[in-house]
């Protein structure tokens, strides 16, 4: 029987000393924030991986803090333990003492962007090289998604083989996106996304099946677009938009039955 109980001892102890191995607290410890708030005699302990830093205080009253809003943490002995409990954050984020910008995330809002695009279409004949320039407005909602209201003017070639010929014209794209950042922006400063949606796309020449030439064009189709990519912030207000695109639609000549592909890569320069 005193075997038994000491076995079970020696388990119990061991279960707390590897909880308290993966989940680290502090006791006892003074946290200021960076408006003069004081929390004393608290022990400190992380919290939803890393997005929170738990206070508990004597009365067991727990109060939850964002990291980046504390100026320091001092320990009982009066030991500045501020980096000692960062580097303790199951986050990659870490503390951004006093607001520094290096460890801010990056939280998109309204953006205005424009660029260019060089890339491929594909038609009759497989892939032509093609550009583009486009314009673009997002809308931030929450920390995870966004929207996207895109123009895109295209230049669109696609080879006849039955005419001999490769056709060449600029489309005008009307594209509303549903925008999903994949990494939280505690774990990324860099807005890494992936947006997709439907586009209308409209031919300013269309190919004439009667003539094999190219007519002016009021024809709009609709289509499907991929895009993805990083907006890398230079300021506070400027931030440059590194990415790609996979549309796919109804291709220049009618009547064919076949998709046509829209592959390119984008930059652009981003208005906060």
């Amino acid at each position: 029987m005193i075997l038994r109980c000491v076995c079970v001892a020696l388990f119990m102890l061991s279960l707390f000393s590897t909880a308290g191995a993966a989940d680290p607290r502090w006791p006892g410890v003074t946290v200021t924030t960076i408006d003069g708030m004081v929390y004393q005699n608290v022990e400190v302990a992380w919290k939803l991986e890393g997005f929170l830093l738990r206070l508990v205080a004597a009365d067991r009253t727990e109060t939850n803090l964002n990291p980046r809003i504390v100026a320091n943490i001092v320990a009982a002995d009066g030991r500045d333990i501020t980096e000692e409990v960062a580097g303790a954050s199951p986050s990659t984020a870490g503390f951004a003492v006093l607001g520094d910008l290096r460890t801010e995330p990056f939280v998109l809002g309204w953006s205005l962007d424009a660029g260019g695009s060089g890339g491929f279409t594909s038609g009759y004949g497989g892939f032509e090289l093609s550009g583009a320039w486009f314009a673009g407005l997002r809308r931030g909602l929450g920390d995870r998604f966004h929207l996207r209201a895109e123009y895109r003017s295209q230049h669109v070639r696609e080879q006849v083989p039955s005419h001999g010929a490769t056709l060449g014209t600029w489309t005008d794209e009307v594209s509303l996106l549903v925008g999903y950042r994949p990494i939280h922006p505690r774990r990324n400063r860099n807005l890494n996304y992936l947006e997709l949606g439907p586009v209308a796309v409209r031919w300013r020449q269309r190919y004439d099946p009667s003539t094999g030439l190219l007519t002016d064009s009021d024809l709009v189709r609709a289509g499907v677009v991929l895009r993805g990519g990083v907006m890398f912030p230079l300021s506070s207000r400027l931030g440059l938009d590194l990415g790609g695109v996979l549309s796919a639609r109804p291709p220049l000549a009618e009547g064919t039955g076949r998709v046509g592909w829209v592959l390119g890569l984008n930059l652009a320069l981003a208005v906060f």
